[in-house]
């Protein structure tokens, strides 16, 4: 098992996909960071829909896997299991 971010394994594929942290809370998915006023001058106009680039982005990882794709809202810290249960 490998963990990348989203852009990292952006044009690979897995047989298996889990994207987690999958929720708008910071560092999650979207991202509701605001953009530097200086970035925001030099990008192109925004698209048609909110959050365009995030679905597009989210398309192409939830279909990069040949069989199974799950999504969680936990994060990675979430996740971790306490050491007094590791091994029962």
């Amino acid at each position: 098992m490998s963990f990348k971010t989203i852009h990292a394994s952006r044009g690979l594929e897995a047989a298996h996909v889990i994207l987690l942290n999958a929720d708008s809370r910071p560092g999650g998915f979207p991202s509701e960071t605001v953009d530097d006023p200086l970035l925001i001058l030099v990008s192109p106009d925004e698209e048609g829909f909110e959050y365009a680039g995030e679905r597009r982005v989210m398309f192409l990882i939830l279909s990069s896997s040949d069989i199974t794709s799950f999504q969680s809202w936990a994060s990675i810290r979430d996740l971790r299991v306490a050491p007094s249960f590791r091994h029962e």
